[in-house]
């Protein structure tokens, strides 16, 4: 039997690495600019939900653990071929085409939009892109080790900027606008789905399983723990971008998080 190389840390990682993207951020800034700190009501009735999704993804591994498919064949096991393939082509080719496209060219666009470069950002994407598939073509622990750091450098770097944001403690001033936008329940609630956008990818550590550390322990607890993570991140971010950035701007910039970096730190 192969050693299993992935531990807790690295199921964490995983799921935050899966979860947390370009896109993601953009959808958390378009929820902050329409009902300000309201939005984070909206975001912890979307990571409940997506906490027992996770819960529901993990016993399903527990009870099928000779399949590493995840969703694709737990949906054959239950539904049969033919909602199987509506969900491989509806949930993940199509989803992967569009999002996928849109993260790469999104790193090329961020880099290029805070150095001064005369390279395009395609060359920035597509570069980033050969490192990926080296990165996976030499196996499931070096995978490991970048992602772990990857992931923690990611999600560090943002709860920083998000508890400084929060707590006022930026050189730069802050900006005299409402905290709260939301004026009713429905108002929130018609915002879930956008925030439930935030969370969406922490069964994508199923296939990994295999390579978990027991993983009846690990694989569930990851996917938790890195779906809390994230939300305690957001909410941060989302206090500290009502008092930094403009509602007007944060709607219109397709990179919100940048904006706010640009707000609070120059």
């Amino acid at each position: 039997m192969a050693e299993r190389k992935l531990g807790l840390p690295s199921a964490i990682a995983t799921g935050v690495g899966l979860i947390v993207a370009t896109s993601c951020l953009m959808s958390l800034g378009q929820g902050t600019s329409a009902l300000g700190t309201g939005f984070i009501i909206a975001m912890i009735l979307a990571c409940a939900i997506n906490i027992l999704t996770a819960l529901s993804m993990a016993e399903l591994n527990a009870l099928m653990p000779n399949l590493t498919g995840g969703l694709a064949q737990y949906t054959l096991a239950g539904m049969g071929p033919f909602v199987t393939i509506l969900t491989m082509v509806g949930g993940y080719l199509v989803c992967q085409m569009i999002a996928g496209s849109v993260e790469s060219a999104m790193f090329g666009n961020a880099i290029i939009s805070v150095f001064s470069t005369n390279i395009p950002g395609s060359a920035f994407s597509i570069t980033m892109l050969i490192v990926l598939i080296i990165t996976n073509l030499h196996g499931v622990d070096i995978f490991a080790k970048v992602q772990n750091v990857v992931a923690y450098v990611l999600i560090g770097s943002l709860m920083i900027m998000g508890f400084i944001g929060a707590f006022g403690l930026s050189n730069h001033p802050m900006i005299s606008q409402p905290a709260n936008l939301a004026t009713s329940p429905s108002e929130i609630l018609g915002f879930l789905g956008l925030a439930f956008f935030l969370f969406i990818g922490c069964e994508f550590v199923i296939p990994v399983a295999k390579n978990v550390k027991n993983e009846r322990r690990n694989v569930p607890l990851g996917m938790v723990l890195s779906l809390v993570i994230i939300l305690v991140m957001q909410i941060l971010v989302v206090v500290g971008m009502t008092k930094y950035v403009p509602y007007a701007q944060l709607g219109k910039s397709a990179a919100p998080h940048i904006l706010y970096g640009h707000a609070l730190l120059g």
